[in-house]
C-alpha cells in the first residue's frame, strides 16, 4: 500500500470540499506533514488507539519553523473499507468539530498516515494559519551550492566553461518576485527579462530555467534533478552558454522559488 499517494488523495479530498464550500484550497507543507506521520506512526504503535496526545509538542516543534496563528487537528482511523480515504474524509465531514476544522480559516496542511500490523490505517491532518503574511527570503548558500553543482557537472563532460554574474542574479531575483504572480510560465513571461538583461549585456543566446517546490531536505537535489530529468531544462544546463546568474528564494514552510539565467556572451572580460 502506497501510504504517500493515500496522502495525497485526502489531501485532494479535504481542498475538494473547501472549495464546495467557496473556501479557499490549502497549501501542502512537508514540514506539517513529518508531524503528521511521526502522530499517526505514534498511534498505530498503539493499536486502535486514537487521540491528539502529543499535539501542543507537535506545535511547539513546528513554531521552530513557522509563526504560528492558529492550528487545529483531525484524526481518523478505519480498517476493511474499500476506500479508506473516503471513509476517513467523510467521518470528518460528518462530525461538526472535525468539519470545523475542515472549513476553518487556514493555509497550509499537512497529512500523515500509518497502518499498523493488522492492516489499520491512522489519519492526521494538521492545519496552520500563520501569523503573519508569508514572505520569500534570499537563500544565497542554495544558490551557490546549485551553481556548484551545474558548473562541476558541465566540467565532467567537457562543456563550455560558465561563469557567475552578479547583475544576472539580482535580475533573477526580480524575476522570481514576478514570475511567482503568474498562473502559468511560458515564453512571454520571459519577455521582461530579456529586455532587461538586453540594456546590460549583448547577448547572443538566453535560457531561464524556473522551479517552484516544496522540500524539506536536500533542496539543490530536488533542483538538478527536476531540471535534468526535464528535456527543456536540461538543454540549458548543458546548452551553449559561458554565463549565469541564480536566485533561490524560500519562506518559513519550506516553499522554494528558484530561477536561473543561462547566458551567451560572444566577449567575456577577465574578472
Amino acid at each position: 500500500m502506497n501510504l504517500d499517494s493515500l496522502e495525497q488523495e485526502v489531501f485532494n479530498s479535504v481542498n475538494q470540499y473547501r472549495l464546495s464550500r467557496n473556501l479557499g484550497g490549502l497549501q501542502w507543507s512537508d514540514l506539517i506533514a513529518a508531524q503528521c506521520r511521526g502522530h499517526s506512526s505514534d498511534m498505530a504503535a498503539n493499536f486502535q488507539t486514537i487521540s491528539h496526545a502529543g499535539f501542543e509538542q507537535r506545535m511547539e516543534r513546528l513554531k521552530n519553523e513557522i509563526n504560528i496563528s492558529s492550528a487545529s487537528e483531525n484524526v481518523a482511523y478505519n480498517l476493511g473499507v474499500n476506500d479508506p480515504c473516503s471513509a476517513a474524509v467523510t467521518g470528518w465531514i460528518n462530525s461538526p468539530g472535525h468539519r470545523a476544522n475542515m472549513e476553518g480559516d487556514y493555509l497550509f496542511t499537512g497529512i500523515g498516515i500509518a497502518q499498523d500490523s493488522g492492516g489499520g490505517l491512522y489519519f492526521t491532518q494538521i492545519f496552520i494559519f500563520p501569523a503573519k503574511e508569508v514572505s520569500f527570503l534570499k537563500h544565497d548558500s542554495l544558490s551557490r551550492l546549485i551553481f556548484t553543482r551545474i558548473k562541476k557537472m558541465r566540467l565532467s563532460e567537457n562543456l563550455t566553461a560558465i561563469k557567475y554574474d552578479r547583475i544576472l542574479e539580482d535580475l533573477c531575483i526580480r524575476g522570481c518576485e514576478m514570475l511567482m504572480e503568474l498562473q502559468q510560465i511560458n515564453r512571454n513571461a520571459y519577455e521582461d527579462i530579456i529586455d532587461e538583461v538586453a540594456d546590460i549585456y549583448g547577448f547572443s543566446g538566453i535560457a531561464f530555467n524556473y522551479l517552484k517546490f516544496n522540500a524539506v531536505e536536500n533542496p539543490d537535489s530536488v533542483v538538478i534533478s527536476t531540471w535534468l530529468n526535464n528535456d527543456e531544462n536540461n538543454r540549458n544546463v548543458k546548452g551553449d552558454f559561458n554565463l549565469t546568474g541564480i536566485a533561490a528564494l524560500h519562506d518559513n514552510v519550506g516553499n522554494y522559488v528558484v530561477l536561473e539565467i543561462f547566458l551567451r556572451r560572444d566577449t567575456l572580460l577577465s574578472p
